[in-house]
């Protein structure tokens, strides 16, 4: 409503699966993206651990990246 100023209106002459589809196709456009983002977020982390973490604080935040990445070793 907000962003087209109307409701929706199902006798309008648009094809609403296709506009689903594209919605659909946009989002998981979007889910990827963010993966991506988070993945790059983990690298860092990961690079930052390999020189200035302690060894027994290293396994702690390796876990919980590996939680972060859907690994099961978390």
């Amino acid at each position: 409503m907000k962003k087209y100023g109307q409701p929706l209106d199902p006798s309008d002459s648009y094809e609403w699966i296709e506009m689903a589809k594209e919605e659909f196709v946009d989002g998981y456009k979007y889910l990827l993206a963010e993966q991506v983002r988070r993945n790059r977020v983990i690298d860092d982390i990961r690079q930052i651990m390999r020189t200035d973490v302690k060894p027994d604080v290293y396994d702690k935040i390796n876990s919980l990246l590996n939680k972060l990445e859907g690994r099961g070793d978390g």
